[in-house]
This record gives C-alpha cells, sequence and structure tokens, in this order.
C-alpha cells in the first residue's frame, strides 16, 4: 500500500498528502492503512477509527461508489470540517477502493492549495484504488493462507501424536520399513522381542526374520513375500521371530506395502506382529480338551449300549445290569459336572460364595468323608494340624471340593498299607496358610509336575476319576487368591501343596 500512494503521487503529483482507510468488515467505521505526507503524525493515525457517519463524503462515496472530489473545501457543504487533521486541507480527492464488487475502503489524496485536482485526475485515482484493492486482495489471500497452513499444521501435529500414541501403545507389535531397513518399531515389539527401540530402528530387519536355525521352508516362505508385497497384495502367515537372546517364538504376522510411496527395489511396508505362542497353546489345549472328553464319554456309553443290549437279549438279567447301569449313569454325571464346573471357571461364571469359616472344620470334614475309603484300603488317613484356630473369608464348600479331591486322588495312588497325612500350618509371615496332601505312592513323574493341572491329565488311565478334578482344584484355589502346586517328596511319594491367604472377618 505504500508503493501505491509512492506511484500516486508519481502520476498525480497536485497533492501533499494521501491515505488508504479501510472500512471495518463488522462496523460503519474506517480506519487508516497507511498514509504519506503525514509522517510527524503516523502516530495519531495508527489505531484510530472513524464513524462513517461522522465523514460525509467518505460515506457518499461508500454509498454510490464513485470518486468525490472537493476543489475547494471552503465552498463545499459536504465537507466536514471537524475531521482530525494536521493542517487546513483546501482540496481533496477520494476514489473507493473496490474489491469483488465490495467496496472495502478509500484513497485519499488531499492538497493545502485550491483546487489542486481535476475531473482528469479522478480516472488516474480509480487505478491506483485498483492496484491497492489487488494489494488487498493479495495479503489476505497470504494471510489466509497462512492461517490454513498454521491450522492444518496444528491438525497434524495433534493428529501424528494422536498416531503416536496408539501405535506406542498398543499390544501387537509395530514395524514400518523401507527394503530391509527399520524405520519405526512400538514398544511392544521391543517387548517381544528384547531389542530397545535404538536398537532396533536403522537395523537390517532380518535380524528378526532368519533365526539361527533358519529351515528350508521358512526361507521359501520368507522369499515369496517381496513378489506378493510388490503387487500390493496383503501377506499374512505365520512366521518364527528371533529374540535379541537368540531364541525364537511363533508370532503372526500381517505385511502391507504402503501405496504410492514404495519402488521395486525399496518397498515401503507396514508390519503387524502378534505373539501367537498363548493361541498355539490354547488350540492344542483345546483340541486335547474334545478329544480327551470324546474318549471319556465314549467308554460309559459303549459300556451303556452293552448293558442295554444284554437286557434285551436276557431280560432275565435286568435287576443285575440295572446296578451296572446306575454306576455308569453316576460316571458320566460325574463328568459332565466337572466339564460343566470347569467350563463356568475358564468363562468366570462361577464366584465364591464367602462367608467367616475356620480352615480346620473344612479339612475335619474332607478327612471324615474319605476316612470309609481309606479303612477300605488299609490306608492311614491322617490329619494334623493347629490348635489355634485357622479363621478364613471364603467359601466352605468350594474349598471342601478341594480338598475332598486331593485327599481321593492320595488314595487312589497310594498302595494298602500307605499312609496319607493332610498337614496345615501357618506361613512365616502369619498371612498365609499352608495346607500339604502327602502320600506314600510313586510320585509323580518329573515330566508331569508341569502338566498335572491341566483338563484329562491323568497318570495312569488304570485309575477310576475324570481327570478334571486338580483342574477344577486349581481354579477355585486362585479364585481364593490362593496357589497350588505339585511335587514329590524325598524318599517316595507325591505331595499337592496349597497355598491360601488368611482373610480375618472384619
Amino acid at each position: 500500500l505504500d508503493k501505491v500512494l509512492e506511484f500516486c503521487a508519481r502520476h498525480i503529483p497536485g497533492h501533499e498528502a494521501s491515505t488508504i482507510m479501510l472500512l471495518d468488515e463488522t462496523q460503519p467505521h474506517v480506519s487508516f492503512a497507511t498514509s504519506r505526507g503525514y509522517d510527524d503524525y503516523h502516530a495519531l493515525f495508527e489505531g484510530m477509527r472513524l464513524p462513517v457517519t461522522d465523514m460525509p463524503i467518505t460515506r457518499k462515496m461508500l454509498q454510490d461508489g464513485q470518486p468525490v472530489l472537493v476543489a475547494d473545501t471552503e465552498h463545499d457543504p459536504l465537507w466536514n470540517t471537524e475531521m482530525i487533521v494536521p493542517w487546513h486541507i483546501r482540496s481533496y480527492l477520494g476514489a473507493p477502493i473496490r474489491l469483488n464488487d465490495l467496496i472495502i475502503g478509500v484513497i485519499n489524496i488531499d492538497s493545502y492549495r485550491p483546487n489542486a485536482f481535476t475531473a482528469s485526475d479522478a480516472p488516474r485515482l480509480l487505478t491506483f484504488a485498483a492496484k491497492a484493492a489487488a494489494a488487498i486482495q493479495n495479503a489476505r489471500r497470504a494471510e489466509d493462507l497462512e492461517r490454513r497452513v498454521i491450522e492444518r499444521t496444528r491438525e497434524l501435529t495433534i493428529r501424528s501424536a494422536q498416531i503416536q500414541a496408539i501405535l506406542r501403545s498398543t499390544g501387537e507389535g509395530i514395524l514400518y520399513s523401507e527394503g530391509v531397513r527399520i524405520i519405526f518399531v512400538n514398544q511392544a515389539l521391543c517387548a517381544m522381542t528384547g531389542y530397545s527401540e535404538t536398537e532396533l530402528i536403522d537395523g537390517n530387519i532380518r535380524a528378526l526374520l532368519i533365526p539361527a536355525d533358519f529351515s528350508a521352508q521358512e526361507e521359501e516362505l520368507l522369499l515369496a513375500i517381496p513378489a506378493l508385497v510388490s503387487q500390493g497384495k496383503i501377506w499374512r502367515n505365520e512366521l518364527r521371530l528371533r529374540r535379541r537372546d537368540g531364541s525364537t517364538f511363533d508370532a503372526g504376522v500381517t505385511l502391507s506395502r504402503l501405496d504410492g510411496s514404495s519402488t521395486e527395489d525399496r518397498i515401503q511396508a507396514v508390519s503387524i506382529v502378534r505373539d501367537i505362542r498363548r493361541e498355539k497353546e490354547l488350540e492344542q489345549q483345546k483340541t486335547r480338551f474334545i478329544a480327551s472328553a470324546a474318549h471319556e464319554l465314549r467308554s460309559p456309553i459303549t459300556s451303556l449300549n452293552n448293558r442295554l443290549y444284554f437286557m434285551q437279549k436276557d431280560p432275565q438279567r435286568i435287576p443285575e445290569q440295572m446296578v451296572l447301569l446306575e454306576k455308569v449313569i453316576r460316571r458320566m454325571n460325574r463328568l459332565v459336572s466337572d466339564l460343566l464346573d470347569l467350563s463356568y471357571f475358564e468363562y468366570g461364571h462361577i464366584q465364591a460364595h464367602n462367608e467367616a469359616i475356620l480352615l480346620q472344620d473344612v479339612l475335619t470334614e474332607a478327612l471324615e468323608a474319605q476316612q470309609p475309603e481309606a479303612a477300605a484300603q488299609n490306608i492311614d488317613l491322617t490329619l494334623h494340624q493347629p490348635e489355634t484356630p485357622l479363621p478364613m473369608v471364603a467359601d466352605p464348600h468350594r474349598l471342601l471340593q478341594v480338598f475332598t479331591n486331593l485327599i481321593g486322588n492320595a488314595l487312589t495312588y497310594t498302595p494298602p498299607g500307605g499312609t496319607v497325612q493332610v498337614l496345615a500350618e501357618h506361613a512365616a509371615d502369619r498371612q498365609q496358610v499352608i495346607i500339604r496332601v502327602q502320600d506314600s505312592g510313586p510320585g509323580i513323574p518329573p515330566e508331569s509336575l508341569e502338566t498335572i493341572f491341566l483338563p484329562f491329565m491323568r497318570l495312569s488311565r488304570d485309575k477310576p476319576g475324570t481327570g478334571l478334578g486338580l483342574s477344577i482344584a486349581r481354579e477355585i484355589v486362585a479364585l481364593h487368591g490362593g496357589t497350588i502346586h505339585a511335587g514329590n517328596v524325598s524318599d517316595s511319594g507325591a505331595v499337592f501343596t496349597v497355598v491360601l491367604p488368611v482373610l480375618l472377618p472384619d
């Protein structure tokens, strides 16, 4: 705008001062954008806003959209003598500044001499008004663009921070690579592999993908990845990934190319990595569970069919067969009941109905229930527990189920003439109670100690039972905030140790 006034002075030389005033968008006021010839009064004009209602000539220009010429201000009734000016203006020429058919301001040239301007100066002043409009439009576009850039940058910064937070907090590993170079990894991938973020970034992705014992099948699988990904296809499969310590783990990997940014020799891709070890273990357990359940049910169902067959062939033996049928049905009921219990525990549908109890009462009841079986097998079944009360807040029926099962198993695997002991004592910190069920049987093979609590895991198929009791016992103990584990005593026999918190009633 200063340049506009400078050129205006060259081409309309009859004036001593000039100003450009812009109209407020919301209120009928004008303010000084710039001035020339009023250098000593620049501070006076800065920030000054003048009401259009007090400026008849300016108001006329804004209304008519045409230049206004005042040959001599002393003889023009429109001239407002109360305007704030540094000297007495004698002649004036003004033109509206029009932008897209909208008047946004005025350009004024002033002289202290009367008749300094003629009507021929008006078109030239309109030309400079148009130049001012173009300058203002460019400035507004630049200002708008800058504002949009700032807003967009702020949005992108916020979005980037959000994405970074999501990527870093997700439970699945995320890796971004360009070619074989790793550009970004999240914390989940670092936790899976044991590497730090700085160790992986800028490293070679093959350090993760190629274990030391790489097989030919795995190599063939990896060689097929670039061709598929370069075609824009999403690659999904299972791979063994290598940890920092050299060990490996099974991972589900989904790899996709970034469209429009990759070249054939430098594929930019994002990989999603999931540790699927637990999934595969659960799948194996599920398969084994179904197979074992089918096997356990097939035997009593076969027996049922046999009993029915014999009853049809020999009706006189129906009473004898009915006794056997009742035995088979009880076995099936027990199996189905245990299966339901186990499924309820796994899905969290069973809750403990806690009450204030004495653990001695539960252990005594469990022992008394098993004494007839122990006597029948000539097994010495004993209970050793402290005389001081062991108060707890627990579900007595579920705890009775645990200890009845443990004692029953001990009796099953203890030969006649052996011993089964139940020992209860306070832990050293007096915050827990330890219960041991120990027998004098053959013990548990070392390879079975880790799997003894799995469903249908039985040491001998010749022994009675469903193979679900220990699994249920573990769930009940966990429900009470305790632990259970199996082991062997030094000389002979197995021992199951249950640790329960002592929860005193309020």
